[in-house]
């Protein structure tokens, strides 16, 4: 919330769908904004994605349009970031800087390791992927 504060007025958007337990992760995120002070009004919440792709398409339809979002501050893992940042970027969506976490310390270092692995292997296919689907779209 302090990162939030900082920046002014802000909209809040949560994505994440349910894994192998619930809540959805949108869901959780949702709740624990709620409890740092956040405003019910300030968040928007897309609870259906199963991935970081699907979750860029998501968040990228529900923010086109809006005249209240400018840039989006992606807030996620340090290893994570520049392929959230891209997806959206490739969707139409203007990212600006972001709030990282060093998840090292919580999921352990061979997690962590497979982790920046995951995200050396995804951004290039995720990037085709992406481009994929917005020929696919263009075509319709």
């Amino acid at each position: 919330m302090r990162f939030a504060d900082a920046a002014g007025p802000v909209r809040f958007l949560v994505t994440g769908g349910l894994g192998r337990h619930p809540p959805a992760e949108a869901v959780a995120m949702r709740r624990l904004l709620l409890e740092l002070g956040a405003r019910e009004e300030q968040i928007l919440v897309e609870d259906q994605a199963r991935n970081t792709r699907e979750s860029a398409i998501l968040c990228a339809r529900m923010l086109q349009g809006r005249d209240d979002v400018g840039a989006v501050i992606v807030c996620t893992s340090r290893y994570h970031i520049r392929r959230c940042r891209m997806l959206l970027r490739m969707r139409g969506i203007r990212t600006a800087g972001g709030a990282v976490s060093e998840d090292a310390g919580f999921v352990g270092r061979g997690r962590h390791a497979y982790s920046w692995l995951r995200e050396m292997v995804a951004i290039p296919v995720d990037a085709v992927r992406m481009t994929w689907h917005r020929l696919m779209d263009a075509k319709r």
